[in-house]
């Protein structure tokens, strides 16, 4: 079953001719050496792959494009 996160990576292949992309989160930011500033996800992460953790990259490769699911939230 495809999902809107796999609908929107297979949208990303066909508009660029790279066969891998990385996208990377952002991390918790702390202020003050204790105060921590709340996260806010990286738009694009969100968008391709629904996942809204701190510290995360998703590494997507056109071949696997083929594989729903291959290791990522709503594939």
């Amino acid at each position: 079953m495809e999902t809107e996160y796999s609908q929107r990576r297979e949208n990303l292949w066909r508009q660029i001719s790279e066969d891998y992309v990385v996208v990377c989160t952002n991390e918790e930011a702390t202020y003050s050496r204790d105060l921590k500033h709340p996260f806010r996800p990286n738009s694009n992460m969100i968008y391709l792959t629904g996942c809204t953790r701190p510290d995360t990259v998703a590494l997507l490769s056109r071949r696997d494009a083929a594989m729903p699911g291959a290791n990522l939230p709503g594939g």
